[in-house]
């Protein structure tokens, strides 16, 4: 089984995006979306896979898989401002 990781904060989803961790997106204990990686995310809002979900309504789980990204690599696949959706 894999491990995971609830999001809960700003420092969550930037290490998930940083480390392009496929992400989930529950409600209530069930799967809403089998989600994908973070492109974008803000205080309120968060897009996967082409959706913008909004933080309050959803638990996001991130899944672990070991691997190394330089940070150059990670930082250059990274996009933090929502301001382009």
């Amino acid at each position: 089984m894999p491990a995971f990781r609830v999001l809960n904060d700003d420092q969550d989803f930037f290490v998930a995006a940083i480390s392009q961790a496929r992400v989930t997106i529950f409600n209530e204990g069930q799967i809403v979306d089998y989600g994908g990686t973070i492109e974008k995310y803000s205080p309120e809002a968060i897009k996967i896979a082409g959706t913008l979900l909004y933080e309050g309504l959803y638990e996001f789980r991130a899944y672990i898989v070991r691997r190394k990204i330089s940070i150059r690599e990670g930082l250059s696949n990274l996009k933090i401002s929502l301001s382009n959706t």
